[in-house]
Order: C-alpha cells, then sequence, then structure tokens
C-alpha cells in the first residue's frame, strides 16, 4: 500500500491559530486520514508513519498530545510506547489500538507512560477533536496539581528548621532540578567566597533578568543594596559559624536598580563531614505587602 505523506494530506489548514498541537503516528494512511476528516481548524495536527520518524518530530518540536499505533513498522506492541515516552515525558500520549482485552497489557501500558486508550473502532463514533483537547486539559490539569503538591510539601517543610535542615541537605541536588524550579519562591545558592552558584526562574524574576546564566557566578553581595549589606553579612557569618538555618527580612537591588524588599530562609549546605559548602536561601518577594501595609498607614 502506498503511503500517504503527511504534507499531502487533503486536510485543509486554518487561517486561525491553532491552539494545540497534535502528532500522530500510525502507519495506515488511510487511518491517519480517518484522524484528519475528524480533526477541527483547533488542532494544528502532523503525522508520522513509523516510529522513527515519530521521534524526530518529537526532537524538533512541542507537542500537547501524541496519538499513537502499537503496530507500527520499526516497533511492536509496547515496545512503541516505551520508546516514545522517552522523548514525551511532559505530553500526554493516547494509545490507539483495535482492542484493548488484555488486561494486563493495559495496566503495564499505563506504567511505561500511557494517558489514555481509544479503540479504532470507536473513532467514528465519537469527536476526535473533543476527545483530544479533553484529553490535553485533563493531562494539564493532572500536571497543575502534582506542581501544586510538591510546592506544598516544600513550603510545609520550610515552616520548621529541622525540615529545612533535612530537605536541603539531603535533598538538595533533586530539589534544585526539579521541585525547585516550579516554586513560587526565588531560590538561590552561592558558595562561601560569595559566588552564585545556581539560582531558579522565580530568583532570576525577582532580580530582573531573564536567565539564570546572568546570574550564575555572580557576587550575591553585588545584588545587596548598600543599606542592607552589613546585616545581611552578619545574618551569614552566623550561619556560618552555627551551621543552623534562619530567617530575616532584607533588601535585594535588582538589574533596574530598584530595591526589593525580601523574606530570606537562610541554610547551609553540608558536605558529609559536616563542612560547610554553600548558602541556600529561599526569598519571597514582600513588595506587594510592603506597598499595602503603607496604604494602610496612610
Amino acid at each position: 500500500m502506498d503511503q500517504l505523506s503527511p504534507k499531502k494530506s487533503n486536510l485543509k489548514k486554518s487561517k486561525k491559530t491553532s491552539q494545540y498541537s497534535v502528532l500522530i503516528i500510525e502507519d495506515s494512511c488511510l487511518q491517519a486520514q480517518v484522524y484528519l476528516d475528524n480533526m477541527g481548524s483547533s488542532l494544528k495536527v502532523d503525522w508520522e508513519n513509523n516510529l522513527k520518524k515519530g521521534i524526530k518530530k518529537l526532537q524538533n518540536k512541542k507537542y500537547d498530545c501524541i496519538l499513537l499505533d502499537l503496530n507500527l513498522p520499526d516497533s511492536k506492541n509496547l515496545e512503541a510506547l516505551e520508546k516514545i515516552a522517552v522523548y514525551s515525558k511532559d505530553v500526554p500520549i493516547v494509545v490507539v489500538t483495535s482492542t484493548y482485552d488484555d488486561r494486563n497489557s493495559v495496566r503495564k501500558a499505563f506504567r511505561l507512560g500511557a494517558h489514555d486508550f481509544l479503540l479504532k473502532s470507536e473513532i467514528n463514533n465519537i469527536n476526535i477533536d473533543e476527545f483530544v483537547k479533553s484529553t490535553i486539559k485533563a493531562y494539564q490539569l493532572e500536571m497543575k496539581n502534582i506542581q501544586e503538591q510538591a510546592e506544598n510539601k516544600i513550603r510545609s517543610l520550610l515552616e520548621g528548621k529541622d525540615g529545612r535542615d533535612k530537605l536541603f541537605q539531603q535533598y538538595a541536588p533533586l530539589i534544585c532540578h526539579s521541585i525547585i524550579e516550579t516554586m513560587n519562591e526565588g531560590v538561590i545558592s552561592f558558595s562561601q567566597d560569595g559566588h552564585v552558584i545556581f539560582a531558579n526562574q522565580q530568583m532570576v524574576s525577582i532580580l530582573g533578568f531573564n536567565s539564570s546564566a546572568k546570574v550564575a557566578n555572580k557576587l550575591i553581595d553585588s545584588f545587596i543594596p548598600a543599606s542592607s549589606i552589613q546585616n545581611n553579612q552578619a545574618n551569614r557569618t552566623t550561619c556560618y559559624s552555627s551551621k543552623t538555618s534562619s530567617s530575616f527580612e532584607s533588601e535585594l537591588i535588582n538589574r533596574s536598580g530598584d530595591i526589593v524588599p525580601v523574606l530570606i530562609h537562610q541554610t547551609p549546605l553540608l558536605d558529609h563531614h559536616h563542612n560547610i559548602t554553600s548558602i541556600f536561601w529561599v526569598v519571597t518577594d514582600l513588595s506587594e505587602l510592603k506597598e499595602k501595609e503603607a496604604l494602610l498607614k496612610e
């Protein structure tokens, strides 16, 4: 059977900007055309007829949803799902199958990363456009809930000194590269000589930059106004000597020269010899709170 190239599909492109982008990986051109004919203009659709081409698409473009046939020329059954899941960790995968009578396979598919199933026999009987959009929205809501749960967990640990110590001393590497990047609070760490090691996106925003690369390796004191430098350094000295966490109000100065009032949760990071390697700050921007307090005083 001749394969239908996605570029030659008779699907008419909408003049409106597509809200969601969908990748179909299906070896049958006839089946692919069924999808295309049943999807509205609110979905921007790409189609590939084998796994290798589908993976290449994922490496070069961001999608909101994937429709995956498990029986492809270059991959069979759950092998296709296992491979595609590596390249689509933040994308819901809908497995398209002729049957899901095998419950063990269904359970394994969910463990491998499938978000939902779609029977080929149902495609002509449902609104594919609405099905795909509802799948995307459900997945986004699920990810939002997971993020909020993670933030609440971190926030609860930050409420107590023992919790902060345990959290940052044992799990700092993992947190810095995953959960911390999604927090609403600014997070920054710096070495004993004061050079910035890491800053999450919220911290970068507080300081008025658009990239963490523009903050890295700068001296932490360069972000502290002269009026607050002495008190800030005193708190750091106490941290180095006592090796304990503390909280204090301070001020930072952003890229534009504006003073930003902040609350700093300060924690020393220790190595296995209990020596301080760096200091870790969780920073809350108090600008809005201070403005409200000023209005109440007037």
